[in-house]
């Protein structure tokens, strides 16, 4: 949830294409929270519905309007569910529209925690293995040059395009 409520909102102006957050260079129009119920509000008239989720990182509001009310009327707080629905945002705020709520055993906190710990390990792994590819490609870019003039800064960025200039003055 940190990762959605504090990542750029980015509103396309394409009539087919969705409005997204932006996260890791990834762009999520749609997420899957698990987390407790902290505060739930509704309207006398029943015609909104608003429950704030907690998943330990942070907090983000889960909204519903007319119709769909009812998706969220049956959970209380104190409750572990899972949460499918679409990121929206509206006056700096970013919310979730739900599609699909279902109650849960708190135990799939600790199991969707263990695998976001998996994914970010398996993500600085395929880093550390970039990272080396790079290296080699200037090594070798430096060795090539050696023989004629050598080689400055800017052409590796230039040859080395798909790598960012910050990770090549690292290495």
């Amino acid at each position: 949830v940190s990762d959605l409520v504090t990542s750029p909102y980015i509103k396309t102006s394409g009539e087919f294409e969705s409005n997204y957050v932006e996260i890791k260079e990834k762009q999520v129009s749609r997420v899957n929270l698990i987390g407790t119920i902290v505060n739930k509000s509704e309207t006398e008239d029943k015609n909104y519905v608003s429950l704030v989720l907690d998943d330990g990182s942070e907090q983000i509001r889960i909204k519903a309007w007319r119709e769909d009310v009812k998706i969220l009327e049956k959970f209380n707080v104190g409750e572990c569910v899972l949460v499918i629905g679409k990121v929206k945002n509206y006056n700096d705020e970013t919310y979730i529209i739900p599609e699909i709520v279902k109650l849960i055993a708190p135990e799939y906190l600790l199991v969707r925690k263990l695998e976001l710990e998996q994914e970010m390990k398996k993500n600085t792994t395929m880093q550390k293995h970039e990272i080396i590819a790079i290296k080699d490609s200037i090594l070798q870019l430096i060795k090539q040059a050696e023989a004629t003039e050598g080689i400055d800064r800017e052409k590796i960025i230039m040859e080395l395009h798909y790598a960012s200039p910050e990770i090549i003055n690292q290495e």
